[in-house]
């Protein structure tokens, strides 16, 4: 389970006994754990602390925890160790929480691995013909500077570019296909001679009317 932030104090007894209960992430709001407030969950074996400054503990918070892992922010280790959870069975490691990023049509920049409240900048680079819109969180920046508060995703949303395709004809005739279209689009050109004229070629050579190009 993860409780959510805002949440400053676990109560007397609120998961005693959970016997179901494997892990348990604990808000960086934590200031206060109760009495036997995880007593006797057995199989509690993965403790993940958010808040580089430990909470105050009852000694029989965690009665007959044993054997659990506590995940804390990085520099904080010393100072989780000397609340005794686990008995001497217990270990303490810094926890490296995983930003990914995704996105079609470009590249990013920042996924990794990092500690908690460490800032990441993230750097969309789109690809050809695309342009960056926004992250599907609704944010606009990039770049963009996070605080890591645990596992994230990031989606980067982008959109094809807006090309202005003109047509013109050397006064003996029309053309039609001029308009605004989209990277990629298949635009169809069509050239149509005055009275006692013939279509010739166009200017790069091509002699197809119509033609078929592709917006690049």
């Amino acid at each position: 389970i993860t409780i959510p932030e805002g949440i400053n104090n676990i109560r007397d007894y609120v998961f005693q006994d959970c016997q179901k209960l494997t892990s348990v992430t604990l808000p960086s709001t934590l200031t206060n754990i109760e009495q036997l407030a995880f007593n006797q969950c057995v199989n509690l074996k993965e403790i993940t602390f958010l808040s580089s400054t430990p909470p105050t503990i009852k000694n029989d918070s965690f009665n007959q925890v044993t054997n659990v892992t506590i995940n804390v922010p990085q520099g904080s280790e010393d100072e989780y160790a000397k609340l005794g959870i686990g008995g001497n069975s217990g270990s303490i490691v810094s926890k490296a929480y995983t930003i990914k990023t995704i996105g079609d049509n470009c590249s990013i920049k920042g996924a990794g691995a990092y500690s908690y409240k460490q800032e990441v900048e993230l750097h969309v680079t789109p690809n050809t013909g695309y342009y960056f819109i926004r992250w599907s969180d609704g944010n606009t920046d990039n770049p963009r500077t996070i605080v890591v508060l645990g596992n994230a995703t990031y989606e980067a949303i982008m959109e094809k570019g807006d090309y202005q395709i003109n047509v013109v004809a050397d006064g003996q005739g029309t053309v039609t296909g001029k308009g605004t279209y989209k990277y990629q689009d298949e635009v169809t050109l069509t050239a149509t001679p005055l009275e006692g004229y013939i279509f010739d070629k166009w200017q790069d050579g091509s002699t197809d009317n119509p033609r078929k190009i592709i917006v690049e």
